[in-house]
């Protein structure tokens, strides 16, 4: 007997309405929203609208950027899903998977917080992350690195830049996706890494040295988050040692979710500020800053 496909369906929780909304239209695949009810002491419940869900394959959007709020809302739907009946077929999709930097006891007593998260998404539920920040502690999670999404927009819009433009990983993590970003832009120079130490109780970050040589007049560098202001001693740190154009490309900007960080300072010094739209950015304050959208790479997978 043939097996009768389910309908698709989007549900957008309240931190991706508009990427939701983006695909729904792209895609023509229904979407729906969850409301967020707030009570008059500050607690949330989300309620999904499950009548609409019965009988579909739900294709859950969220992104858990701060305030903790967001994470919250994101637990109680994946708690709401888990409990519908006829259960359903559910693929859970997280542009910005907040905690994730918290996958190990680095000072003792500190909160496993990354893998608490991840157990609290059922098995059956097929998990997506956008640049997820540790994919290898979590071999269930389907992690997305959106090189080619950065890597297409800088061949259609700033190709000239790339004559003479090497790729530089700010840490150890990010040489992966460093490497994956500079095969496919076909640069000339090798790509270089940071080497840096970080203090574990405050989170400060000091550049320590250079693996690889600088030789781009161009220098992109390509990681998954920037929370701080770390990224202007790092960028500092390279002009110290050569004169090159910066590109900064960043997956998740968390830094326009810390006051503490003076963009406008980290904008002087460079030349372009890639970012996705994993979390959103404050209202165009620079003609520096490219957003890119998400859906390209979620229409693939839906």
């Amino acid at each position: 007997m043939k097996k009768i496909k389910k309908q698709k369906i989007i549900l957008c929780g309240s931190t991706s309405k508009s990427l939701g909304e983006e695909l729904s239209k792209a895609l023509k695949i229904p979407a729906v929203f969850i409301n967020l009810v707030r009570f008059p002491d500050g607690e949330i419940k989300p309620v999904v609208p499950v009548a609409l869900l019965q009988g579909k394959e739900i294709f859950y959007l969220s992104s858990t950027y701060a305030p903790a709020e967001n994470v919250l809302e994101f637990l109680f739907t994946i708690d709401t899903l888990k409990r519908m009946k006829p259960k359903p077929k559910v693929n859970v999709f997280v542009a910005w998977f907040g905690y994730s930097r918290q996958d190990k006891v680095d000072i003792p007593g500190a909160p496993l917080s990354a893998h608490y998260l991840i157990s609290k998404i059922p098995n059956d539920f097929k998990l997506t992350i956008v640049d997820f920040h540790n994919p290898k502690v979590f071999p269930r999670v389907k992690n997305i690195i959106p090189y080619k999404l950065f890597g297409d927009f800088l061949l259609k819009k700033y190709k000239k830049l790339l004559g003479k433009a090497q790729a530089v990983a700010l840490d150890r993590k990010a040489w992966g996706k460093t490497k994956l970003l500079s095969s496919y832009l076909s640069l000339s120079y090798q790509p270089a890494q940071i080497e840096k130490e970080r203090d574990p109780y405050t989170g400060k970050v000091t550049p320590k040295e250079i693996k690889g040589e600088l030789k781009g007049k161009t220098l992109i560098l390509f990681d998954d988050i920037v929370s701080g202001g770390s990224i202007l001693k790092e960028i500092f740190f390279l002009k110290e040692r050569i004169k090159a154009e910066i590109i900064l490309a960043i997956t998740h900007p968390c830094f326009f979710l810390n006051e503490k960080t003076n963009i406008e300072k980290v904008l002087r010094e460079v030349k372009i500020l890639l970012i996705t739209n994993s979390i959103p950015a404050p209202k165009k304050i620079s003609s520096k800053i490219k957003t890119i959208s998400l859906s390209s790479i979620l229409r693939e997978i839906i």
